[in-house]
């Protein structure tokens, strides 16, 4: 570091230089006075080799301080610019660079959950960008516009309406721009059969006491589930009693060893579809087996 000053100011070079020639010379006077006079002849050669190396730091060090004197006052007498003088001037500003920021959707798609049958459903996403080149897909497959498919966009808002909505619809549907995109999954619930009977139960059924009975009815699906009543109260399937069939779309309910307690309301119901009957228990008509022969 640079030596500091009484006044804790850092000394310049060329006073450092002064600093340390003085040094020198106070040194060279002192071991003067203490060492004996030197023969003549060394003494004159030692003051021939160090005046010329004194002379020459002297003469460095006028030059150097010359140069910042000059420099010193030409700074003070130098010509204000323009940009100085005039508030508004423009001047030369540092280039500035802006990074883009990635390309990204502010907002992500939404899975949706709805029922078979729903006339329509729209998926929506915001991109960062408006107007910009959109793809569909669904399960990984492009998609376009059409009856079943429909885009719309609105300034950076894009949309997807899918049409009447089948079981078949459900999967993952993708918005993708250049290598970006945002996916959302559409859930189809199977609605409830419209099930019904395309042959009802008979208005009445006349059985025999201790005989069986057998009622039957026709639906339009294999696939529906009934239950029979008797009045009010479910039936279950009891051997040697009731026993309850299925065939297809044919549903049949046998009554084992009919008595007169059986007599009552019967149905058949098959979610809200239902068809009613009405059993009669009749005593059985008695024969003879052999008839009185004459005596």
């Amino acid at each position: 570091l640079k030596p500091v000053d009484k006044k804790g100011r850092r000394l310049s070079q060329i006073e450092v230089m002064k600093m340390s020639l003085k040094k020198v010379e106070t040194a060279g006077s002192d071991s003067d006075e203490e060492k004996p006079p030197p023969k003549p002849s060394g003494r004159r050669q030692s003051v021939e080799m160090d005046a010329p190396g004194k002379k020459v730091l002297v003469d460095k060090l006028e030059l150097m301080e010359q140069q910042q004197q000059q420099r010193r006052s030409s700074m003070q007498t130098r010509r204000a610019s323009l940009a100085e003088v005039i508030p508004d001037w423009p001047t030369l500003q540092p280039r500035k660079i802006f990074k883009e920021e990635p390309d990204k959707f502010n907002s992500e798609m939404e899975d949706i959950k709805t029922l078979e049958g729903t006339s329509s459903i729209t998926f929506t996403a915001e991109f960062c960008k408006p107007d910009a080149k959109i793809k569909w897909f669904k399960n990984k497959l492009e998609i376009f516009h059409g009856h079943k498919y429909h885009f719309e966009s609105d300034h950076d808002d894009y949309q997807l309406t899918v049409n009447s909505i089948k079981i078949e619809d459900g999967g993952k549907y993708t918005c993708q721009c250049n290598e970006i995109s945002t996916s959302a999954w559409l859930y189809v619930e199977p609605k409830d059969p419209d099930y019904y009977f395309t042959q009802k139960l008979p208005e009445s059924y006349k059985f025999q006491r201790m005989k069986a009975g057998v009622m039957e009815c026709f639906v339009s699906d294999p696939r529906a589930r009934v239950k029979w009543l008797k009045g009010d109260t479910v039936l279950e399937y009891t051997p040697g009693k009731y026993e309850i069939q299925r065939r297809e779309n044919r549903c049949i309910m046998r009554v084992v060893d009919i008595m007169p307690d059986d007599d009552d309301v019967y149905s058949c119901q098959c979610g809200s579809a239902q068809t009613i009957t009405k059993m009669n228990v009749v005593e059985p008509q008695w024969e003879f087996l052999k008839k009185v022969e004459d005596v």
